[in-house]
């Protein structure tokens, strides 16, 4: 699967950044510079960087991760 990035004006795809299969919950940081995805298929949170829409970091959690929350 892929996470996919739209232009709130036109409502287009404007970038997609594969994830793998699964994907469940996302929730961006605060200050809006990473994406936080969990997925699935990889039991894993990926990290995506908002500037370069690129995975940057992926945290190994349990199995099948649906959702994420930032405290």
């Amino acid at each position: 699967g892929e996470v996919n990035v739209y232009d709130t004006a036109t409502r287009e795809i404007v970038q997609s950044i594969p994830v793998g299969s699964a994907g469940g919950g996302i929730v961006a940081s605060a200050d809006g510079k990473r994406v936080f995805v969990a997925v699935g298929g990889t039991n894993a949170v990926h990290v995506i960087d908002t500037q370069s829409w690129t995975v940057t970091d992926r945290v190994s959690v349990g199995r099948n991760p649906d959702g994420v929350a930032i405290r």
